[in-house]
């Protein structure tokens, strides 16, 4: 039997005196034979008029192959030519790409569903022209400016079951073919392109194929390269959009593979700027699965927080993601279990370091505030999650009395730093608001939105948990924590009733601030209410 996936030979322009060549398929019209002739390369129109030449002939070309290949099956020598002719008319046909209003018309015609039937062909070259033709076709740099001829592409392929089409064709493919590489790479180009066009076409992917196991066994080969680099991009942005897709990931086992695919870099940093953003990527992969409950237990089964710790001491860039994922895992729910687990792996003796000293190296999207946020949360989440006369509270409690207490004055160093930020940032707020009115301008919802973020970025939260610990341990059964936190903002010339007026703030901002988590609200704000009359008294 003839291996039809084999490459083909070198393109080249049929002869029309082939011998191969069978004289009743390969008769046709002398217009359409000289449809190149007729179709200027540097023409600044692409016509209607030359759409329907280019369908004409690309339907022809794969009834002339498909006739050849039932007639000669036995021999390729008989249908080769045929096939290289329409290999060369699937690449002349990627100038629609430069016509997207042109779509619909290429949509509604036979050829448009040939064409995708073609993604099966037993010639993976043909295939791959497919490939490539559409992941143009798809742009959405292009599609961007013709929204309604991208909603009526994108309705039609996913009728035509093309996702499903495009997963049976990347699974025969043999990366270490170039060729090969480069069609897998032009896939996960055209589902970077739906998703962009319509966030919804995450979910479709994922129920019309197993793209996304595909994925998880991609990301776990050991060498990197390119379409490495690519399928974690895609896991991401997959991941990013929707409970429902993390849920599944859970339930086959891809919380392992995330595992052991940054298990990687526990002990090493990555070698370049695209292998930190494939570090970033599974990074953020296994943080949108964790915002699932039922993730959080499989990524404790699967030794989750272990590897985090291995990381956190190991001290290289995986470090600072690895505080982000943490920061995920004690929150939204079953966090006493995780906090319970960090603490009995002596996770505390690792993650202080971070809190007093930000590395210097960090990865793509988090800087230096961000990390101070997640590991101030962290520290936070803990003493929430902990019974008050529970051991694991006393263990992270007593963390802040070791050295002499020294992650108390980091805390108060951390209070300094972030109010004189939120300060700044209120002042340039307060003077645009005063331009506005000024232009007689009225505040929007909009704006009250943007200033809200410019608090946030500003280090708003992080000013807030740090000053909900200030109060937390003035208000424990340690005294020697109120004085010494008395006597820091003594020292730094700062009374500690500008202290309690900034508490007092930050629970007037919680009980204004619009969250979904209400409940969660409403038990922070009665919490800080309680330790500040404590600390009162």
């Amino acid at each position: 039997m003839v291996d039809f996936k084999q490459p083909l030979p070198v393109i080249k322009r049929r002869n029309s005196n082939s011998k191969n060549s069978d004289p009743e398929i390969f008769r046709e019209d002398n217009k359409l034979l000289k449809l190149d002739e007729n179709i200027d390369e540097h023409s600044q129109e692409f016509s209607s008029t030359i759409l329907k030449r280019l369908l004409l002939s690309l339907q022809k070309k794969i009834n002339i192959n498909q006739e050849l290949r039932i007639k000669y099956p036995e021999q390729p020598e008989k249908f080769m030519e045929s096939e290289i002719e329409l290999y060369e008319e699937i690449q002349n046909f990627s100038v629609l790409a430069t016509a997207p209003d042109l779509l619909p018309e290429f949509i509604e015609s036979k050829v448009f569903t040939l064409t995708i039937q073609l993604l099966a062909h037993e010639n993976a070259d043909i295939s791959s022209a497919v490939v490539q033709l559409f992941f143009e076709l798809t742009d959405d740099e292009v599609l961007t400016d013709f929204p309604d001829e991208a909603n009526t592409l994108i309705e039609a392929l996913v009728k035509d079951n093309f996702i499903l089409l495009l997963y049976q064709n990347i699974i025969r493919m043999d990366e270490k073919n170039a060729d090969d590489s480069t069609c897998v790479h032009s896939t996960l180009g055209i589902l970077e392109n739906f998703t962009s066009l319509e966030p919804k076409l995450c979910e479709t992917i994922v129920d019309s194929s197993e793209f996304l196991p595909w994925l998880l066994g991609r990301i776990r080969v050991k060498q990197f390269d390119q379409n490495k680099l690519y399928a974690s991009e895609i896991l991401s942005i997959l991941l990013h959009h929707g409970e429902i897709i993390s849920r599944k990931l859970g339930e086959m086992g891809g919380i392992d593979s995330l595992l052991r695919s940054l298990a990687h870099y526990r002990n090493k940093d990555p070698k370049d700027s695209e292998e930190i953003e494939l570090l970033n990527n599974l990074f953020d992969s296994l943080c949108s699965c964790l915002l699932v409950k039922e993730n959080k237990k499989h990524f404790l089964q699967e030794e989750g927080i272990e590897l985090l710790i291995i990381m956190l001491k190991e001290k290289k860039m995986a470090s600072v993601g690895a505080v982000k994922v943490l920061n995920y895992c004690f929150t939204g729910g079953n966090e006493f279990e995780a906090c319970k687990k960090f603490v009995d792996q002596f996770g505390l003796k690792s993650l202080f370091p971070k809190f007093m000293k930000p590395p210097k190296k960090f990865i793509k999207g988090l800087e230096v505030n961000d990390f101070e946020e997640s590991v101030v949360c962290i520290i936070y989440d803990m003493l929430r999650a902990f019974s008050e006369n529970s051991a694991y509270k006393t263990r992270v409690l007593g963390k802040f009395i070791e050295s002499d207490m020294i992650k108390i004055e980091r805390l108060v160093e951390l209070h300094e730093k972030y109010f004189e930020q939120i300060q700044k940032c209120r002042k340039a707020i307060e003077a645009e608001k005063m331009e506005l009115q000024l232009e007689g301008k009225k505040l929007t919802e909009y704006d009250t939105a943007r200033f809200e973020m410019k608090e946030y970025d500003a280090g708003l939260n992080t000013l807030r948990l740090v000053d909900y610990l200030l109060c937390y341990l003035c208000a424990s059964e340690v005294p020697e924590f109120q004085v010494r936190i008395y006597k820091l903002f003594d020292q730094k010339q700062k009374r500690i009733t500008e202290f309690l007026a900034t508490l007092e703030d930050n629970i007037k901002d919680l009980e204004n601030a619009s969250t979904e988590d209400t409940d969660k609200a409403a038990r922070d704000v009665k919490a800080m209410k309680e330790l500040l009359l404590k600390i009162k008294r």
